[in-house]
């Protein structure tokens, strides 16, 4: 398939503003409590080429249609009753569940394929669990890139 995109003309990655669409995020708070159905937020803006992705809001909006590639990776914080439920939802719709069990510091990690229209938001939230402690301390991350645009 790269073979016939660059006979096209078009770049090898989709691009907007000259630009790929690509970021990654971290949450740098160490052991942070969070409650039901709340965004994880995350602070440490690694990479964010595009701007899709909003550290005040803890969403990413999607600039270009297209199919994007995610990958998430959650932490819980190692207590002895603090498990970590978490999902990632698209404009608000569950689209993958995550569970850390609080002994050792353990993690969870989701990596997706979904297509998405302009306007389209991704997060990840926590779900119903109660007294649910983050780890943070760079552990948790949300990545997320445009592999294909379509039109």
């Amino acid at each position: 398939m790269i073979p016939k995109l660059e006979k096209l003309g078009r770049p090898l990655v989709p691009q907007i503003n000259g630009f790929p669409v690509a970021f990654t995020v971290a949450l740098t708070q160490l052991n942070k409590p969070i409650g039901d159905h709340q965004t994880i937020k995350y602070d440490h803006v690694i990479t964010n080429l595009g701007y899709g992705y909003e550290p005040g809001t803890g969403h990413f909006t999607c600039p270009l249609k297209g199919l994007y590639l995610f990958a998430v990776t959650a932490m819980s914080a190692q207590s002895p009753t603090h498990d970590l439920y978490t999902e990632v939802v698209k404009n608000g719709a569950r689209v993958t569940k995550m569970y850390s069990t609080p002994t050792s510091s353990s993690s969870t990690t989701s990596v997706f394929l979904i297509t998405l229209d302009v306007g389209d938001m991704i997060w990840v939230r926590t779900t119903y669990q109660h007294n649910q402690i983050i780890h943070g301390d760079n552990y948790d991350t949300f990545s997320g890139t445009l592999i294909y645009q379509m039109s």
